[in-house]
């Protein structure tokens, strides 16, 4: 190591040490012919906005982000294929441009020299021997003292395992949140492992699974006799849990019933089997998570708050793939590793062209979306391992490669729809926010309400679009509104007399039943002998 790069590295250091919260640019390897490599980073300073940087095989020295505070575990990249002739990188405003006389790739594409944003990072491939990321990054220490096998090192991860780590102990609720298949589960058996808790039961429960009508006997089991053929007692997944942690999953898709049910035992911390007469105390460690807007809900009355305030003593929010890009050669490398072991073989990467493909499709893996996360992640890495079992080398399927780069498209398409999203509310901020935001049902009157559903010509969809409400609180205004009903609530009797009067005519029954024409349509095609019913047609009778 050179002296000057090690006085910069030891600056470095420092400035970590004191700029705990602030953020700096880093380089993060994704991929590299070393697996284990794969995570290793080299900071290049805190955010500046301009400067220079040159990579080559022989620097700059990278380290695992775990063990940063050691000079000694920093190493080049030591490709020999790589130039000793540095790639050198520009930070410009907000952006970086790369020179370089050997083949680079930027974010999959030629490398042209042009400006090019950093945003949620730049992948820049190197001669397809290695896979750079550079990104930011907080200036923050990693927990090393953590039973966990929840893998990365982005802001959002780091941040999770601090959260695990200072709630771990305590026996509050915990809810965490994100999107469906971001590692949820892992986070709910991180906490239970690392708790007082550990050598007890840990019980997962799908709420969305659960019908409201077996929701008290799953819950909080059975007595005997409590029905026909119940010859002895059952346990519910509360006292199957007792003295350990109760996980309950999708807890947002959770019935209504089941909610009022579930927060009477949370109130009191009493269970009642179905058929027993008599409560019985439990003690669990309760721990839930959800992909919805649960506060949402609550405005569309469809969850209760009092539930939500019990459930949610702690919050952990997990960030979606997309905005992890820099986990993303960790997970895989993982379970690449993991689906070839199943299968008793060996990472196909010893010759030049080996190297090759797998370095190009890490880079397929990280420029796509991910809209079913890690999960998604997994499930595409196994299909990539199968695809290859017994093959030479590992290549992409035609199959996985469009699917691939279909994710891409749609992805730089929605970029592109954002950022004219971003301009049109720069313009006029005040009246987009108007028309976005969603107003509180209880906002709405009676008269407002009415008048809506006659311009909309009583079209739930449309009424609910202009009043700026979802459909299930729409619902419950018009079952709480004097003069509204919904089209369930005719009678036939009343739908048949209705279509003798209009003659047929929808535009007429609409009015006159003030319900959708869609609606209408549909109660009439329940009537059996609705073609029996003598009337005159008129010419412009539409049905």
């Amino acid at each position: 190591m050179e002296p000057n790069q090690t006085t910069l590295e030891t600056k470095m250091q420092v400035a970590k040490s004191s700029l705990h919260d602030q953020h700096g640019l880093a380089i993060s390897i994704i991929y590299h012919t070393d697996l284990s490599r794969i995570g290793e980073r080299h900071w290049l300073s805190p955010l500046s906005g301009i400067g220079q940087t040159e990579i080559s095989r022989l620097s700059p020295h990278f380290y695992p982000p775990q063990d940063e505070h050691s000079i000694n575990k920093g190493r080049a990249l030591e490709d020999p294929y790589i130039s000793r002739k540095p790639v050198k990188i520009y930070f410009e405003h907000g952006g970086i441009k790369v020179e370089s006389n050997q083949e680079v790739f930027i974010n999959g594409d030629k490398n042209t020299g042009s400006l090019i944003s950093i945003g949620q990072g730049v992948l820049i491939n190197i001669a397809n021997r290695v896979l750079l990321l550079i990104h930011t990054q907080k200036l923050t220490k990693h927990s090393n003292n953590l039973a966990h096998d929840f893998l990365g090192f982005s802001d959002n991860v780091t941040e999770v395992r601090g959260q695990i780590q200072k709630v771990a102990s305590l026996d509050v609720p915990v809810l965490i949140r994100g999107e469906s298949g971001t590692g949820k589960e892992l986070i709910a058996k991180a906490i239970a492992r690392n708790s007082h808790r550990n050598q007890m039961p840990f019980v997962v429960v799908n709420m969305a699974a659960i019908t409201s009508s077996l929701a008290p006997a799953e819950l909080f089991g059975t007595a005997k006799g409590a029905f026909t053929g119940a010859t002895s007692s059952r346990k519910g997944y509360f006292e199957i849990a007792n003295n350990g942690t109760l996980f309950l999953d999708e807890i947002g898709e959770a019935a209504e019933e089941i909610q009022t049910t579930l927060l009477r035992a949370l109130e009191t911390g009493e269970i009642q089997a179905v058929g027993s007469s008599s409560t019985r105390k439990v003690n669990v460690r309760l721990i839930s998570a959800t992909d919805a807007n649960l506060e949402s809900k609550i405005e569309n009355e469809s969850f209760k708050n009092p539930l939500l305030q019990r459930i949610a003593g702690y919050e952990i929010m997990l960030a979606p793939l997309r905005e992890r890009k820099v986990d993303i050669g960790l997970l895989m490398a993982r379970f690449l590793t993991q689906e070839l072991d199943n299968i008793n073989e060996k990472i196909k990467s010893e010759t030049p062209a080996e190297v090759e493909n797998l370095c190009r499709i890490f880079e397929t893996f990280a420029l796509y979306h991910w809209p079913g996360n890690v999960r998604e992640l997994k499930n595409l890495t196994r299909q990539l391992v199968i695809d290859n079992r017994g093959e030479d080398s590992i290549v992409l399927s035609s199959k996985l490669r469009s699917k691939l780069q279909v994710g891409r498209i749609q992805r730089d398409r929605k970029r592109g729809l954002a950022d004219s999203i971003k301009d049109l509310i720069n313009e006029n901020s005040a009246s987009i926010q108007k028309h976005l935001t969603r107003r509180k049902p209880n906002a709405v009157s009676n008269d407002e309400l009415l008048t809506a559903f006659q311009e909309c010509e009583w079209d739930i969809q449309a009424t609910a679009r202009r009043l700026r409400i979802s459909r299930a609180s729409l619902y419950n205004r018009i079952d709480k509104h004097p003069e509204l009903r919904r089209a369930t609530d005719i009678t036939q009797d009343e739908l048949k007399q209705s279509y003798v009067n209009a003659q047929g005519d929808l535009d007429q029954m609409t009015q006159a039943l003030r319900v959708s024409k869609s609606a209408i349509k549909r109660r009439l095609n329940e009537i059996p002998d609705l073609k029996l019913i003598k009337l005159t047609q008129s010419d412009n009778a539409r049905f």
